[in-house]
Order: structure tokens, then sequence, then C-alpha cells
């Protein structure tokens, strides 16, 4: 009997040797493949530190560029804004331009009509014997009336009695030694002096105590014997009148002396006492012929507008000296002589005028045309820049799309890198376990087989030299920090019948008649049940191993029976 307890103790412990060596084999594999695992996974994280790097590397090459397109877009914009605005300035200079070229058209159309005007309102005055003098036509009565009927005479005539506001016409009207009235009054108020225009006197030229208010004197009349000639008289006296018709007109200064030649020279050597003969006047029959080429302009230029002394040289054949008030007469065949000099040089103007006009407006249009080149061109460019911003645009959305997808593949590299690493570091950890679980199973091993105790694919057995009740048996191997045996496998099973014995196992249906369970409470999975059983003859409700030679060598026997047991230790689970 001994011996063959020894035989099957040295058995157990071969089979626990084979299985121990067999576990340390594959725990070396597990280990091998780990070390490996962790080799590649150590060279993948290297990797994907190197590709973070590229990535971060790239992103930021990316954002210079992105900056950089920002700085270009912000120019072009810039660059936009001001051949915008340098185009806008170029419209309005050329509106300008144009606004000039009609507002000068306007002008020379004006001035020309202005002149026919002037022409119109001096054939009117041409019979009537008047003088010119700086701007105004005079007329000097040749009977007498009184202050008011003289001064209705000049209206009749479209003008008025004479109104004096400098030294050269107070001098002017003198030279003809008259007494005659002119258009100053106190008539309306004692002592206020206004000129029949009804402005105040602002330049007066009174005699000695004059105005002295004497016997109802209210009216002004000249006495010409000093340059102070002015004097207050009765408005009931009759005197000679001059009427004055102002129209405003500026004197041309004649740029060549010839001009001038042929007037009487005879007239600028007589006396001052003949002053009055210098003065000439014209008849109908002494006219010249209106000046061609004159357009209409409207007969308000003579009352309201300066215009040249030509209207008034070539409709009544005067030309007044520069450096002198005195006022000449053409005869009428220098008139005749001189008006075709007059409209050669008025066709000269006028031609002048046209081609300056035109060359004008041609260099407006060329500058017109020169704009418009240059605003298609900066169009042209300001299009190719904005293509080129485009481009660039859909790099930098395609570049940014890019290194988000290398973004979120680098997390999800991270990702996966970080669950290797956990799981290298449950592998690690687990090996570390395994490790010190061998160590314990090998010292486990040792104490168990100097006990009695036999290994078999990660559980510890023993069987009990003594008999015992089913409820005694579980006892003593619950004492033992173990349970009796359950049955999970064939290969187990198989290891418990080479034993050849009747012995106890760990299954029972003692709680519910019929339910057998193990003793860790879980239900049968795999049972090796003997040819018709369990029976529960003679209330059979623990299990034992009875049928050595069979496979299937469970048997339903009376818990009270007397058995051998099997132990079981797992530990592993």
């Amino acid at each position: 009997m001994q011996a063959a307890l020894n035989i099957s103790l040295r058995l157990a412990l071969f089979n626990m040797a084979k299985n121990v060596t067999e576990e340390r084999d594959e725990l070396r594999r597990i280990n091998s493949d780990i070390e490996a695992s962790c080799k590649n996974l150590t060279e993948e994280r290297d990797d994907l530190k190197r590709k973070l790097n590229h990535s971060v590397s790239q992103q930021n090459s990316l954002t210079e560029e992105r900056d950089k397109l920002r700085r270009i877009n912000s120019d072009i914009e810039a660059s936009r804004k001001n051949l915008t605005e340098e185009r806008d300035d170029l419209k309005r200079k050329l509106n300008d331009c144009v606004s000039q070229q009609n507002s000068l058209t306007e002008e020379r159309d004006k001035l020309n009509r202005a002149i026919q005007g002037c022409r119109m309102e001096l054939e009117k005055l041409s019979p009537a014997r008047w003088m010119y003098f700086r701007g105004s036509f005079y007329h000097i009565s040749s009977d007498q009336k009184t202050w008011q009927e003289s001064r209705r005479d000049c209206q009749q005539k479209d003008a008025d009695l004479v109104i004096i506001n400098s030294k050269e016409e107070q001098d002017f009207t003198r030279q003809f030694k008259k007494y005659m009235w002119i258009g100053l009054t106190d008539l309306q108020t004692e002592g206020t002096w206004k000129w029949v225009d009804g402005t105040q006197v602002t330049k007066s030229y009174w005699g000695p105590k004059e105005p002295n208010g004497g016997s109802g004197e209210n009216c002004g009349e000249m006495k010409f014997d000093s340059e102070n000639s002015w004097n207050d008289g009765s408005c009931s006296l009759s005197h000679f009148w001059m009427c004055e018709k102002k129209v405003h007109m500026e004197m041309i200064v004649l740029e060549e002396e010839s001009e001038i030649s042929v007037v009487n020279e005879n007239l600028h050597d007589a006396s001052a006492e003949n002053a009055a003969s210098k003065i000439h006047f014209v008849e109908d029959n002494d006219m010249p012929a209106a000046v061609p080429g004159l357009e209409e302009v409207g007969n308000s230029c003579c009352r309201d507008t300066a215009v040249f002394l030509v209207c008034f040289v070539s409709l009544t054949g005067l030309i007044l000296s520069v450096s002198s008030v005195n006022l000449f007469v053409y005869t009428s065949k220098t008139v005749t002589r001189h008006n075709s000099e007059w409209e050669s040089k008025t066709d000269q103007l006028q031609t002048s005028y046209n081609n300056n006009l035109i060359k004008e407006r041609d260099q407006l249009q060329t500058s017109y045309d020169n704009l418009i080149k240059e605003r298609d061109w900066l169009q042209t460019s300001c299009s190719n820049l904005t293509k080129e911003r485009d481009q660039l645009q859909t790099s930098c959305t395609n570049l940014t799309k890019k290194n988000n997808q290398l973004q979120t593949s680098y997390n999800k590299l991270a990702k996966k890198n970080g669950d290797l690493q956990r799981k290298l570091e449950g592998i690690e950890a687990s090996c570390k376990n395994l490790t010190e679980e061998r160590e314990e199973l090998k010292k486990n091993l040792h104490d168990f087989a100097s006990e009695g105790w036999m290994y078999f694919r990660g559980s510890f057995y023993n069987i009990s030299s003594t008999e015992k009740t089913w409820a005694d048996s579980r006892d003593d191997c619950r004492r033992k920090g173990a349970d009796l045996v359950i049955i999970n496998s064939k290969e187990e099973q198989e290891f418990t019948r080479q034993f050849q014995k009747y012995m106890w196992i760990g299954l029972t249906d003692s709680e519910t008649e019929g339910v057998w369970k193990w003793v860790d409470g879980t239900p049968v999975t795999k049972s090796y049940w003997g040819s018709g059983e369990p029976n529960n003859k003679e209330d059979e409700d623990c299990a034992e191993i009875k049928y050595h030679d069979k496979e299937s060598s469970w048997n339903d026997g009376k818990c009270s029976l007397l058995h051998l047991w099997i132990c079981e230790k797992k530990v592993l689970p």
C-alpha cells in the first residue's frame, strides 16, 4: 500500500514537474512575445514622435505661409483701395476738364452773343451824336431847358443826366466850357445831395462856399471855370445839359502803335482853348459797316457785361487813345479802310481761339484716353492680383485641411499609442504578476509536494489516507484551504480516474433533489455519470467516483457512507 502511494506520489510529482516545465516554457514564450511587442510599440512610439515633430514643423510652416498670405491679401486690398481712389480722382479730374471745356465753350458763345448785342445797342446810339468816354456815352444838348425838362429829355433817350464819379470824368465834362445841368439834386431832402440814380455823392467838386442853398437852389450845374466847378442853382433856370448812358465796356489797349496812326494827328496839336474842337460827331452816312464774324449774344452786354472796345470801334468808328482822354473820330474813308483790318483781326482772334479750344479738347481727349488705358491696366492688374490671392487662399485652405487631417491622424496615432502603452503596462504588470505567481507556485509546489499534494493544470490535488462521510471529507478539505474536487473537463476526469479509488467528489443535490451542483454553487455543465446514474436509490444525495474502468465513473451514494475523498486547491483561475 505504501509502495503504491509512493509510486502515485512520484507520478504526481513527475506530472507536476512536467506541467511546471510546460508552464515555464509557455511563460517564456509569453515573455518573449511581450518583449517583441514592447519593442514594436517603442519603435511605433518613436515613429509617431517623428511624425508628430514633422507635423508640428509643417503646421508652423503652414501658419507662417497663412500669415504671409494674409499680409499679401491685406496689401492687395490696400492697393485695390488706392487704385479705386486714384481712378475716382482721375474720373473727377476728367469730369472737371469736361466741365471746364463746356464752361469755356459757353463763355465763348456768351462773349460772341455779347458782341453782337453791343453792335445792336450801339447802332441805336449812332444817329444821336453821342460821345464815348470810359464806359459811357455822353450827349450835350443844343438848346436850353429847366433841370426837370433836361432830365426828361435824357430819359427819353434811354439815359439820364450825367453822374460824375471821378476826377477824369469831371475834367471830361469841363472841357466843353458850357453851363450844363448835371444829375445832382437835393429836392427830396434839403441839404442831402444825391445823384439821379439815388446814390450818395462820394467825390464832390463844389465851387467855393457851394452849395449855399439860396433862393431854392436845389439842382446841380457845372460852370467849367475851375476844377471845383459845381454850383447849386434854381431848377427853373434854363441851361444846356449833358446826358450819360452807361454801357460798362472795358477798353482794349492796342498792341501796335500803327493801329492808331491813322487818326487825325492834328487833333493832338490843338490848343487848350480849342479843346472842344477835338470832339467830332458821327453822322449816319459816316458809319462804317459792322465787323463781320461776331456772333449774337444778347442786348444785356452793353448794360451789364464788360466787352472789348472793338465792339464800339467797329460800329461807331471811334478809337480811344491809351494815354489820353481825347476822343478821335475816323473819317468815313479811314473807317472803311480799317474795317477790313478789324475784320481780319477778329477772324484771326476767332481762329486762334477756336484752334486753342480744339487743341485743348484734343489734349483733354488724349488725357482721357490715357486715363482709360491706365484704368483698364489697373483693373487688369487688380483682377490678376485678386485671382492670385484666390489661388493662394485656396492653397492655404487645402494646406489647412491637410494639416487638420494630419492632426486627426496624429491624434488617432497618439490615442493608439496611449492604448498600446497602457496595454504594454498591463502586460508588464501581468508578466510581473505571473513571475511572482510562478515563484509562489514553485514555493507552493515544493510545500504541497512535501505534504502529499499533486499538481495538475493549475490546481493541487490531495487524496486522503482515511475514509469519512461526505460532509466530514469536505470539512477536512476546507481546513486545508481547499474543497472537494470540481471536475470541469475530460482531462481532469481522466486525472481523477487514474488513482482507481472510491472517492467523494464535490457534487451534491442535497439542497434540491435532482438538481446537482458543485460545492462552489455552480451547476454541472459536463457530467460523467455511470450508466443509470444518478438513481437516488436509498436517498443518495452525494457523488462519488466508483467505476474506475469507465470514463463515466460517477455514482450517487448515501452521504453517510465512509469513503476516501480528493481535495482540490486552485492556484490558477
